[in-house]
């Protein structure tokens, strides 16, 4: 049995356990306006196949705590971003400061990722389970300060060019 929600465009939160143990659940549909996802919102979603954000892949890296949206479904959740599947090689735009706390937490389809000079953090986990990710191109006039903990656990990544901007790296880093 498949359930359907109709989530109002003027959603801001999804709480803690908001869809737990849904498993009819098979595609979601998550307003722009949302700012906050908590950590267990689709925890148990066994046959959820399909996110789609409704918003910008800025605005969607501007989410800071995503919750790990995916850490507890299947992998091969098919997520959209403004109707375009995140897939292959991703390039977050300018304008962006920081790469909120699990933003792409495995989406195994991405294989790199070019982070403009804007951002400045890269929180927990943002690419952590992203079992594709191959390379990790930074702008040349890099401003990252900081990255967080377990950013690329769990990838393919072999080696990568720290830029000089960066004071900080938190334990956990590389897996």
């Amino acid at each position: 049995m498949s359930v359907s929600f109709d989530i109002n465009s003027q959603l801001t939160s999804i709480g803690d356990s908001a869809f737990y143990g849904c498993n009819g659940l098979t595609s979601i549909e998550i307003p722009s306006g949302v700012t906050d996802i908590a950590y267990n919102s689709f925890y148990d979603c066994e046959n959820l196949e399909n996110i789609y954000y409704l918003g910008t892949l800025a605005d969607w890296c501007s989410i800071i705590d995503l919750g790990a949206i995916l850490s507890d479904t299947s992998n091969g959740v098919r997520f959209y971003i403004d109707g375009i599947e995140i897939k292959g090689d991703i390039v977050i735009p300018e304008g962006v400061t920081y790469i909120g706390v699990s933003t792409f937490e495995k989406c195994d389809k991405i294989t790199s990722i070019k982070i403009p000079s804007t951002v400045e953090i890269i929180y927990n986990s943002a690419f952590k389970g992203c079992s594709s990710l191959e390379r990790v191109i930074f702008a040349e006039n890099s401003r990252l300060k900081i990255i967080a903990a377990y950013v690329f656990e769990d990838t393919k990544v072999k080696s990568i060019n720290i830029p000089r901007s960066v004071t900080t790296i938190y334990g956990g880093w590389y897996d």
